[in-house]
């Protein structure tokens, strides 16, 4: 098993660091072809996805009960039950996608262009935009059911492969769109388009492992029901988490700002990307598990498991606060240098979340979400209002500094409910989970501070930056931070997959 959750780690985030590579290269693209208010009306407007935005909220956690679900039903060898989850999830997903689509394309087009302040030169290629993501959303909801089922089967690996491809097609395209038309329409029609041939693939790749033939059951769905609805809940507050900085500063200062949100968030999604590879064999594997009443292993889970995240993450979490003013100028423009200064405080708050990320994850696959959901609701709220209260006093930088405010709440009630379900202690995590990262962080901030003092161009630092500090807490890790045996799986997972 622990050489299956790090395979699935390492498909996973070859995976998530694949989309992000192509999203940053497609940014400044996107930036170019469409310009500040144009880019920053369709950031507005992605908001509003299924995949990542507002309309997420209908996913309600089947995608996480299905996960779970089917891993335990998979432990357990009832490949009909196996069956009859996925297919009744695929159907439920389905059909609230498309009642959210006809929402969307209903009341959009009137609410949605005086929202974001969208000037009138825009209106009409915002309307068939948000036509074409209305038709895109039951599309989206379905992807996001096949790969939790594919995940459940521990086929992390597929999953990644069908999301990169869907991710690449709709980035590619959208970006190939923008410079070609700079028409925001037909950036969203061809969005819709990848997303169409992405939800085929991923269907195709779930039908060739597992078969669907067993009929949606109304008793699986209230199952998923009963399992999701707390894992719903976290994730009605995750997703206003994650749109509401961009939303706050498009009604507050325009859509022109909303360009700075967009680049600081991306980076932020680059080092999220990293996070969620790291965790996302967790969920399944905490069920497993728990379904065999495996203690011992759920502790292990979380001290090994935080351990990896945290050496995964540090090094792009600290290379991108300290870099931010190299990698804004060579990656979009000096133009946008104000960026920079967002990028440090988004940076910040992926350093707090990064310790809390598996031990969250292990709850909801244990069936006990709600401890997540009520901190996670308090610091949301204290998210949301600080954020309006700063943006209006001190501009972009609020929306960041309002996130830090309402996360700092977040960590202690999370970290007491999951120290207690794997009867760990907390200097055990800090000994076991945390301490290790440190020395390497360190060396590595070192080393991107004396490579800033010498003064290269802006491409220069980033590449010396990159590959030295790499390299530096590389080795620091693999000397300070691992034990012989967690060196030896990591060797042995690698020759099996070379």
């Amino acid at each position: 098993m622990r050489r299956r959750l790090v395979r699935n780690v390492l498909f996973s985030g070859a995976g998530n660091v694949w989309a992000m590579i192509v999203t940053l290269v497609a940014l400044p693209v996107m930036l170019h072809g469409l310009g500040a208010v144009g880019f920053g009306t369709w950031a507005l407007l992605e908001t509003f996805s299924a995949g990542r935005g507002w309309l997420s909220i209908a996913d309600l956690g089947f995608s996480t009960a299905t996960r779970a679900e089917v891993s335990r039903r998979q432990s357990l060898e009832d490949q009909g039950g196996v069956s009859r989850t996925m297919t009744s999830s695929l159907v439920l997903l389905a059909a609230t996608g498309a009642l959210c689509g006809i929402a969307v394309a209903g009341i959009g087009p009137p609410v949605l262009p005086g929202l974001f302040h969208a000037p009138s030169t825009l209106h009409g290629q915002l309307v068939v935009a948000i036509l074409a993501l209305g038709i895109r959303v039951p599309f989206e909801m379905v992807s996001e059911g096949t790969f939790a089922s594919l995940e459940g089967l521990q086929r992390i690996d597929l999953a990644r492969v069908a999301d990169a491809c869907q991710r690449t097609m709709l980035i590619a395209g959208a970006a190939a769109a923008a410079v070609i038309t700079s028409n925001l329409g037909v950036v969203e029609e061809v969005s819709l388009a990848a997303t169409v041939l992405g939800t085929g693939l991923a269907l195709a790749l779930l039908m060739k492992r597992q078969s669907l033939r067993a009929a949606p059951a109304w008793g699986e769905v209230r199952h998923l029901l009963r399992f999701g609805w707390a894992v719903g809940g976290t994730n009605i507050f995750s997703v206003v988490h994650r749109n509401m900085d961009r939303l706050i500063v498009g009604v507050i200062l325009g859509p022109a700002p909303v360009s700075l949100v967009e680049i600081a968030t991306q980076v932020q999604n680059g080092a999220d990307a990293v996070l969620a590879a790291t965790g996302s064999p967790v969920v399944p594997a905490a069920a497993w598990f728990a379904a065999r009443h495996s203690a011992e292993q759920l502790r292990q889970l979380l001290y090994r498991g935080t351990k990896y995240v945290m050496l995964a993450t540090t090094p792009f979490i600290v290379g991108a606060a300290l870099l931010a003013g190299p990698l804004v100028n060579a990656w979009v423009s000096p133009r946008y240098s104000r960026a920079s200064l967002l990028i440090p405080l988004a940076m910040l708050y992926m350093l707090m979340v990064a310790p809390l990320h598996v031990g969250s994850l292990i709850l909801t696959g244990v069936g006990r979400a709600r401890d997540v959901l009520r901190p996670f609701a308090l610091a949301t709220t204290v998210n949301l209002g600080a954020s309006i209260v700063l943006v209006l006093l001190i501009g972009v930088a609020g929306a960041f500094l309002g996130t830090l405010v309402g996360t700092a709440i977040l960590i202690v009630p999370v970290m007491r409910s999951v120290l207690h379900e794997v009867a760990g202690t907390a200097r055990e995590f800090v000994s076991r989970c945390l301490a290790p990262a440190l020395i390497p962080a360190l060396l590595l901030v070192v080393t991107l501070v004396v490579v800033l003092l010498v003064g290269w161009g802006a491409i220069a630092t980033l590449v010396i930056g990159a590959v030295v500090g790499g390299g530096v807490f590389c080795a620091a890790a693999l000397c300070w931070s691992l034990q012989p045996d967690e060196r030896r799986e990591l060797r042995s997972v690698g020759l099996r997959l070379w």
